[in-house]
């Protein structure tokens, strides 16, 4: 149902008189319009005017306003309807009785400074002490590494765990094309529930991959499988002398049967604060390449799913393996510079 303004004016006003709450209101609104519902500002800003005595649903006469329009009281009107909803569109604004379009246009970006950005994601709210374990972290590790430089580094083998599907379908901006006139754009299959899916652990360092390895016979990554089917591929042939692990606290890292297993085989671990993917090398880097480069592609057996991974791991240059670990290093000192919130 599209309802012009006045309209829905006449909706508050009738509701107004049955009941003041403007939540209320907006509710009875919402179930009754769906999405055509304008936000809640604007139903309390109504409601306001008719608690002022207003009875007209019609938009005041505009033409021919002066500049003056940008007063105190109508910036300050529209800074608190901005405030009581962020989200309030240039549409609902105009709601404003008595304010022009290019009035409005001056106390948004002249008076005001407003400008509507995209909200930040983060991975998780931090608590304050979550910030300083950052924090801490990072700085006990930076202060390593200026110690012993590139040869630390070079010691470091970092692991993270991934799934990945035998389809994902590309993103909206990744599936535009070029069609002509007389062309409809073709369709794309979403991703299905019943893909099949298939997890790997993934080991690398400043040279490139060590090992990446599957997940069989279980749904989800244990301690005991960690220990007794992963980390002995690993370091069966490696050196362990100086040898350091980095993994992130996911609870098959951080079991006890863990912690033994890396004391017994004399593997250190380089400390990884937790909540932090912007600090896990496969998370900011390594696993965003592979999922784009798979992506749209479709995988008919699992042998082909391993062979589409491995052959993306082994196309990375040595230089960009040993340049991801160089951003991980400058990530923790932009990390310590945002006081262990998330940096952009």
């Amino acid at each position: 149902m599209n309802l012009n303004r006045e309209q829905i004016r006449t909706i508050v006003y009738y509701e107004y008189l049955d009941t003041k709450d403007s939540s209320v209101i907006f509710e009875r609104m919402k179930n009754r319009l769906g999405d055509t519902v304008v936000s809640i500002s604007t139903v309390k800003y109504w409601i306001r005017e008719f608690k002022r005595g207003r009875q007209s649903v019609k938009d005041d006469p505009r033409s021919g306003r002066p500049v003056s329009a940008t007063t105190d009281e109508n910036i300050n009107a529209v800074r608190d309807m901005v405030r009581a909803d962020p989200q309030i569109t240039f549409y609902e604004l105009e709601e404003m009785p008595g304010i022009t379009r290019g009035s409005l246009q001056r106390i948004i970006h002249d008076h005001l400074g407003l400008q509507k950005k995209f909200c930040k994601f983060v991975p998780h709210f931090l608590t304050e002490d979550q910030k300083r374990a950052r924090v801490k972290t990072c700085t006990e590790n930076l202060n390593m590494w200026r110690n012993d430089g590139r040869t630390l580094i070079n010691k470091i083998i970092s692991e993270d765990e991934t799934y990945v599907h035998y389809y994902e379908p590309k993103s909206r901006t990744e599936s535009k094309i070029w069609v002509f006139e007389d062309e409809s754009p073709p369709h794309v299959v979403k991703k299905s529930k019943t893909i099949g899916k298939v997890l790997y652990a993934v080991f690398f360092n400043t040279s490139g991959l060590v090992e990446a390895v599957k997940l069989e016979g279980q749904k989800s990554v244990t301690a005991l499988w960690y220990t007794t089917k992963c980390l002995p591929r690993i370091f069966r042939n490696a050196s362990r002398r100086g040898l350091l692990l980095h993994h992130d606290n996911a609870s098959s890292h951080t079991a006890n049967l863990t912690s033994q297993y890396l004391a017994e085989n004399k593997i250190k671990v380089v400390p990884h604060p937790p909540y932090s993917p912007d600090l896990a090398i496969a998370d900011f880097w390594l696993f965003n390449g592979l999922k784009r480069n798979l992506r749209g592609k479709h995988f008919a057996s699992e042998e082909e799913l391993d062979s589409a991974v491995l052959d993306y791991f082994q196309s990375i240059s040595k230089e960009a393996w040993e340049e991801a670990f160089d951003i991980w290093r400058r990530r923790m000192i932009r990390c310590v510079e945002a006081n262990g919130d998330y940096f952009v």
